[in-house]
């Protein structure tokens, strides 16, 4: 499989201290034969310096000249690569050598032919502390299509990996369409989800990935992050409705989500949702009437 050329994307946002770990964690891979793309959404720190002291022929650098979001800056990755295989990293995480090595192993050996993402297991840091991301025996999954296995790796249908752990065919991008550039946040969780409806999952239990949680991570809670889940809900609700756990799940957080931002008629129209999913549940009821 040496012969499969990767491109690896690394999109960032002035994180000059933790890119060159990202970036030498992809230049140490076992799997020599790929491309770095660091695409630079306008970072007004010493990124652009941090790259250029890295002497290796295999990285690419894209600036763009004003902010325009990770999903734009993953598509700007995708449309200048020329590999075969595209692989996913933040830029203030890290693989561990075999990362692409076994992803691509999984590709190679798969005769069904309709595996369009693998995803590795690995560590989580936050507060100093590690913890492994996914507790799931190991199998192979096609995530969505078996209740048996896929309850294994996810608790419901608006639940990912994230993209640091990744790794699809080129193609793949192409038959369920790019990164939606309207969503500044979970535009993850969107394109997984479409490719999740179309493919295969795969999911490698080893340990290949490591996720740090920094204070300026992209999780944070705030209007236009609920404005992108809202949009999520709307793009994916058929999709969505015939599994009323996971309706459950979402529309319970959004509605604690909207209570936390002070907006009660919006926690009060999704809590309403969870009523309708979980109507013996008291709690809800108790959520509803905080919101009047």
């Amino acid at each position: 499989m040496q012969s499969e050329l990767v491109s690896v994307i690394i999109p960032t946002y002035n994180r000059a201290g933790t890119l060159p770990r990202a970036i030498e964690s992809v230049l140490n891979q076992t799997h020599r034969y790929l491309e770095l793309i660091v695409v630079d959404d306008s970072s007004n720190d010493e990124t652009s310096r941090v790259v250029s002291r890295i002497a290796d022929e295999r990285i690419k650098y894209i600036q763009f000249s004003k902010n325009k979001g990770v999903a734009a800056s993953r598509n700007a990755g995708i449309k200048e690569s020329c590999g075969d295989y595209i692989a996913f990293l933040d830029s203030d995480d890290q693989w561990l050598p075999d990362k692409i090595k076994l992803s691509l192993e999984v590709f190679k050996n798969d005769n069904s032919s309709n595996i369009g993402l693998v995803y590795t297991n690995g560590w989580k840091f936050e507060n100093g502390k590690k913890e492994s991301v996914f507790k799931a025996p190991k199998l192979s999954c096609n995530v969505y299509g078996n209740k048996q296995r896929d309850k294994n790796i996810f608790p419901t249908k608006v639940v990912s990996p994230w993209p640091s752990f990744w790794m699809l065919p080129k193609d793949v991008v192409y038959k369920v369409g790019f990164f939606d550039e309207k969503m500044r946040n979970w535009e993850d969780v969107d394109f997984f989800v479409r490719v999740a409806k179309n493919f295969d999952i795969y999911f490698i239990n080893s340990f290949l990935s490591i996720k740090y949680h920094q204070n300026q991570s992209l999780g944070k809670l705030t209007v236009r992050a609920m404005r992108c889940k809202e949009h999520f809900w709307e793009k994916h609700i058929k999709w969505l409705s015939d599994d009323n756990w996971s309706v459950y799940r979402f529309t319970w957080r959004m509605g604690k989500d909207w209570l936390a931002l002070g907006n009660k008629k919006l926690a009060r129209k999704y809590f309403w949702k969870t009523l309708k999913e979980k109507p013996y549940k008291v709690e809800i009821l108790g959520k509803i009437i905080k919101t009047l």
